[in-house]
């Protein structure tokens, strides 16, 4: 079985702890990702300049970066990633 390629996911979520839980639970579903988190508007503009994401998931409790706000930005660029709303841990791999 060949291994699955890496999937690129800028997250938006305030905790910098917060990135491992989220790591593991799509390595759960079977999914390999090298993930980015921001959660201020200058450290998106710098995560979008070094490349593009195959994913991003969206923390609605970022007040600093409304999804409104990431999709424009990902718009601007014509960045064409899914925006996945990160309701639960539990639920990320069906939202994926």
């Amino acid at each position: 079985m060949a291994p699955c390629p890496v999937l690129h996911v800028l997250l938006i979520r305030e905790w910098i702890h917060s990135v491992e839980p989220v790591r593991l639970a799509l390595h759960a579903a079977g999914l390999d990702a090298r993930i980015t988190r921001v959660d201020l508007e200058p450290a998106l503009h710098a995560a979008l300049a070094r490349g593009a994401f195959d994913l991003v998931l969206h923390d609605p409790q970022v007040a600093a970066l409304p999804r409104d706000i990431v999709e424009a930005k990902l718009r601007a660029r014509h960045e064409v990633a899914p925006i996945v709303t990160l309701r639960s841990l539990r639920d990320l791999a069906t939202d994926v």
